[in-house]
């Protein structure tokens, strides 16, 4: 654990400036927003949450698990490269598909206010796709510091942008969409910049790496499917049958409770790619480090998961 807690700190630096912007924005939002508009906005973001879950096609776990196997070796570059064509191609065939999609998607919902936000939200999920592959690829090579400057910028920008486009009256929920994907576009930018300051062995005539990493990305894809209907079909749910105002009052509650999770994620982020290589000589070792890690998770989330339980009603 010693040897792996600078990471650790990183992970928990991360998650920490990402959340704080997160519910910083969340608070805004719910309170600058008129009840319909936020409610209109959070049935649009979970649809979108869904749409961006299936986009990743596994293609990011599957690049973090090969990156963090083969980092510092001569197919480093190749698995990067691959990986790369296999997100370009997810995305633009998702974000294509949100835009077809959007009178379907809007009429399952009982929105018709929807269609056109559906119609304009290809470059935002185009752009979340290719954010969440350069945070996916740093963890796997361990640069959780990249990560926390990837996170500071995507949610910091969405913020700052999100309160230029209330402020300055544009038209509302279409300047949240615009402001959310200025926001990824510069995170996306800084992402490429910071990728390319990693330098990795030269890769040779190494073979092709696309076929290991659809092989791997399959079955995560099809389990990212199920995971994205049970996280977000719930708002949308509220919003088909109760209206964009009962799901805007679902939402807020939900934006406290969900995040909770992402202590667990602080330490894995660090610590999951010293899991990507096991052999004989390490898996005791790396056994006693997965107790230490399961110990110290359930420490932790048992203490939010009480914080949560105890708050007195009038801090919900």
């Amino acid at each position: 654990m010693k040897r792996h807690a600078n990471v650790i700190g990183w992970g928990f630096a991360t998650k920490g400036i990402t959340l704080l912007l997160f519910y910083a924005l969340q608070i805004f939002l719910v309170r600058k927003l008129p009840l319909a508009e936020y409610g209109l906005w959070s049935l649009f973001f979970s649809t979108f949450m869904v749409a961006l879950f299936l986009s990743e096609c596994g293609v990011n776990s599957s690049a973090r698990k090969y990156i963090a196997e083969h980092q510092g070796t001569e197919c480093a570059e190749p698995v990067l490269s691959a990986a790369m064509k296999l997100r370009l191609i997810a995305s633009a065939v998702f974000a294509l598909a949100l835009t077809a999609l959007a009178k379907p998607l809007s009429a399952m919902l009982e929105q018709p206010a929807l269609a056109p936000m559906f119609m304009l939200a290809g470059p935002m999920l185009f752009l979340s796709g290719i954010v969440e592959y350069y945070k996916s690829i740093f963890m796997g090579l361990r640069r959780i510091n990249f990560n926390f400057q990837i996170n500071a910028v995507e949610h910091g920008f969405k913020l700052l942008f999100s309160c230029a486009a209330i402020y300055f009256a544009f038209r509302l929920p279409f300047g949240l969409l615009a402001a959310f994907t200025a926001a990824l576009a510069l995170a996306a930018s800084g992402g490429f910049f910071m990728a390319g300051t990693v330098e990795h062995p030269e890769s040779g005539q190494t073979p092709s790496m696309m076929r290991q990493l659809m092989g791997y990305a399959l079955p995560l894809f099809i389990s990212g499917a199920v995971l994205s209907a049970v996280t977000e079909l719930d708002t949308m749910f509220v919003g088909a049958l109760r209206g964009a105002e009962e799901a805007g009052i679902y939402n807020a509650a939900k934006q406290i409770v969900v995040k909770g999770p992402h202590v667990s994620i602080a330490i894995a982020m660090g610590v999951m790619p010293a899991f990507a290589k096991l052999s004989g000589r390490n898996k005791e070792e790396m056994r006693r480090l997965f107790k230490q890690l399961m110990l110290t998770n359930t420490a932790l989330m048992g203490t939010v998961s009480l914080v949560i339980a105890l708050s007195p009603t009038r801090y919900c």
